[in-house]
């Protein structure tokens, strides 16, 4: 990455409270080689600042994980979206535990009962994706993988299941901003009949142009019989 971008990333992390750790180089001088972070708070924001998308944000990163070849694993901090764990970094004076919250059993229900949570919401939504997931044969660990070039704000891939008989296509819009999937160039000719997205319920057909992504959408769309 250029050095202008490091500094973005490492300034943004730091006002989303994280800690960077330094190593001393031979020269005297120092460079950065790890963020401390709960993965949560990294995506409170872009490096204009805290927005909006937190909780959109964080759900694409962590389905557009789940959803390439091999075998997903979620790291518990994300499963519940937990959040900088600074007084951990107190206790232990080590910038690692800020992502290693011990939580309460107590508090932890608590949270989780609670609907407007940040922890009960991700953690509702991930169980839902990850079961939607689990009942599709193209997501088997071992399917074929095709990454498409789709430009720079959506990144798109499709899956194919062992047997050949069910593809998915899953697109991630990456950005703030709603951007247009077009039904041409890489994907021309691929959505004859009709596609529905098993996360939403949008129906695409081949008479469609274009698809509208909102603010970091995901789409898994796959073809019905009917």
């Amino acid at each position: 990455l250029p050095q202008g971008e490091i500094d973005l990333l490492l300034h943004g992390m730091e006002k989303f409270g994280g800690m960077v750790s330094f190593k001393a180089n031979a020269d005297g001088s120092k460079s950065p080689y790890e963020i401390n972070i709960s993965y949560s708070d990294a995506l409170k924001g872009t490096w204009l600042g805290d927005d909006c998308w937190q909780l959109a944000r964080f759900l694409l990163a962590q389905t557009l994980m789940i959803g390439l070849r091999g075998i997903p694993a979620l790291y518990i901090h994300s499963l519940l979206a937990t959040p900088n764990y600074h007084e951990g970094v107190e206790q232990t004076g080590r910038a690692r535990t800020i992502n290693r919250r011990r939580w309460q059993r107590a508090e932890l229900d608590r949270l989780l009962d609670d609907e407007d949570s940040n922890q009960s919401l991700i953690f509702s939504e991930l169980r839902r994706r990850l079961n939607i997931r689990r009942q599709q044969l193209a997501f088997h660990p071992d399917g074929r993988q095709e990454v498409l070039y789709l430009g720079e704000h959506l990144f798109g891939f499709w899956r194919f299941s062992l047997d050949g008989k069910q593809k998915i296509f899953a697109v991630h819009n990456l950005t703030d901003q709603g951007r247009n999937l077009y039904l041409d160039g890489a994907l021309d000719g691929q959505f004859a009949g009709r596609w529905v997205g098993l996360l939403t319920g949008e129906v695409v057909t081949a008479e469609r142009a274009q698809i509208e992504l909102p603010p970091y959408h995901v789409l898994w769309l796959a073809q019905q019989e009917n």
